[in-house]
């Protein structure tokens, strides 16, 4: 991991939004602050992932995260039976509906990573 840290250009941390995730999470932000050493211009965001749409546990997630270094992304993506569909074909959201809710969410995240790397 930390050799991965230091040839990377930007680190994405998925975390759901439950506190296991958020304790889990320490670890990676220790090695992030070693590789911050070596690389201080390193850029990094949390993800959040498999959020259930409109729920405390997601919003007090993203707010708690919104006061941390790294910060978190504007997209978030879904808890979507659609990522589950798809592994099972190899396909990819989009290709089996690009205009489904997951695909949007996709679609969303790479346009933010995008601008994050310009």
């Amino acid at each position: 991991m930390r050799s991965a840290l230091l040839a990377a250009d930007l680190v994405l941390i998925p975390v759901q939004p439950s506190p296991l995730d958020g304790w889990a999470s320490a670890e990676m932000l220790t090695l992030l602050s070693e590789a911050r050493i070596y690389r201080p211009d390193l850029k990094a965001r949390f993800v959040l992932n498999r959020c259930a749409a409109r729920t405390i546990l997601a919003r007090e997630t993203a707010e708690t995260l919104a006061e941390h270094d790294p910060p978190p992304l504007l997209t978030t993506i879904g808890q979507r039976i659609a990522f589950a569909d798809v592994v099972q074909t190899g396909r990819l959201a989009a290709e089996q509906d690009d205009t489904s809710p997951a695909a949007r969410e996709i679609a969303a995240l790479a346009a933010e990573v995008t601008r994050i790397g310009t």
